[in-house]
């Protein structure tokens, strides 16, 4: 590529453009302040396959002299990411509720392993204090209310099952609806720094 040659940023690439940033990109030749401007450009393009030369070039030797790769990656994924119209706006927003719902689905679970533990816990601890009672080791008053406390985290324990698995069926419902491509296969760790006013 030519020193003088003017990549536009704001632009779609054609084609040829790209084949031309592919070439100087991973030229031996290229100074450092031309790999910098490609991947600036890179970074402010929509399309998948900027993404990728970015991606490729971050695993490529001359990566490290552009010390801000990492972050033209992450800008250009947010560029690729962006609605570009009102549809994929719609599709946008369905994917901060999956990865919300992701979210909560990860603190319902770790809330039901405690409640399966502490039930585990009961049974064993209640089982001998009933059987301390039928020896007449301790008094009957010891064994009131074992049987509601069971019934309460019992309770609990399908309470959370349930709510599990309905947030897992809006979740499948929603991911089902996606029809836009790039949305699709997306990691949706990457909505966590997204937010929307409701």
């Amino acid at each position: 590529m030519n020193k003088n040659e003017t990549i536009a940023n704001d632009e779609e690439l054609s084609e040829v453009s790209y084949q031309k940033i592919e070439a100087a990109l991973f030229s031996d030749s290229s100074s450092v302040k031309e790999l910098e401007k490609i991947c600036m450009t890179l970074a402010h393009q929509s399309s998948k396959k900027a993404q990728d030369l970015l991606g490729k070039f971050k695993k490529s030797k001359r990566s490290a002299e552009v010390e801000w790769i990492d972050c033209a990656i992450e800008e250009g994924q947010w560029w690729y990411l962006d609605p570009q119209n009102e549809f994929e706006e719609r599709e946008y927003l369905a994917l901060k509720i999956m990865q919300e719902i992701e979210d909560e689905l990860v603190e319902i679970e770790i809330e039901l392993d405690d409640f399966r533990l502490e039930k585990r816990w009961q049974e064993i601890e209640h089982k001998a204090l009933r059987e301390l009672a039928g020896k007449n080791k301790i008094s009957n008053d010891e064994i009131l209310g074992l049987d509601d406390l069971e019934t309460i985290n019992n309770s609990r324990i399908i309470d959370l099952e349930e709510k599990i698995e309905l947030k897992q069926k809006i979740f499948d419902q929603i991911k089902g609806s996606i029809k836009t491509e790039r949305y699709k296969t997306m990691d949706l760790s990457e909505m966590r720094s997204i937010h929307f006013t409701r």
